[in-house]
């Protein structure tokens, strides 16, 4: 387990200074590197994985963005075999699979405000500038627009 350690400097103006005190922190579990973006991992578990990547086959068996496919960056772990997080469990609590998938997926977003500048969004949709090798999944004023926009803005 990791451990930082705080303390607390005590001293007045032209005076020197000194530790009033010393603890031990606990930083929590490491479960990664943080995404620049705040988003609801229970939105993510509960909107964004049925009503995108599932809906959309992203990650089917063999398929583009399957964790043993070589064909994108974007890749995601099968959790077929493992149970959906609570909506009350915290990230580092989740299967790992799922952990990992929610940081593949929030890597994609690359404007934290916008949906349509985010290649999540941007690449599969229909009229796009970005090229999805996949080709478009859905239009560009489809309801996907407004989910990840709703998963950005804090829903």
């Amino acid at each position: 387990m990791r451990r930082g350690v705080r303390c607390v400097l005590a001293g007045a103006w032209g005076l020197s200074v000194g530790l009033a005190g010393c603890e031990i922190v606990d930083p929590g579990p490491d479960v990664g590197v943080a995404n620049r973006c705040v988003v609801s991992a229970n939105f993510f578990v509960e909107r964004i994985v049925p009503e995108y990547l599932q809906r959309h086959d992203c990650a089917q068996a063999n398929g583009c963005h399957a964790a043993d496919s070589s064909g994108s960056i974007y890749r995601l772990e099968s959790t077929s075999d493992v149970l959906a997080p609570l909506p009350t469990d915290p990230v580092s609590a989740w299967p790992v699979v799922w952990q990992n998938n929610l940081q593949s997926t929030t890597f994609f977003i690359t404007d934290c405000d916008i949906a349509e500048l985010s290649p999540l969004y941007g690449k599969p949709a229909g009229g796009s500038t970005v090229s999805h090798e996949g080709g478009d999944l859905f239009s560009a004023d489809g309801p996907e627009l407004e989910l990840i926009q709703e998963w950005l803005d804090g829903s």
